[in-house]
């Protein structure tokens, strides 16, 4: 997607343009960049419920 969108933008020759403009350099960057954790171990998946289960702790949670 990257290669793709950097594409498009350097054969838009009106962003090109605006590139070199001053109020360019004065717009805010929006876009977020997840990091990686700092350990270095790869973050859980969140658990997904199948079917509507839910696990037995879980169940035994809301009884108690």
């Amino acid at each position: 997607m990257d290669k793709a969108l950097n594409y498009v933008f350097s054969k838009d020759r009106d962003f090109q343009e605006f590139l070199k403009t001053p109020q360019a350099k004065q717009v805010a960057t929006t876009l977020r960049i997840r990091k990686a954790p700092s350990n270095g171990a790869a973050e859980e998946p969140a658990r997904k419920l199948v079917a509507g289960v839910e696990s037995t702790t879980s169940v035994r949670a809301v009884k108690a």
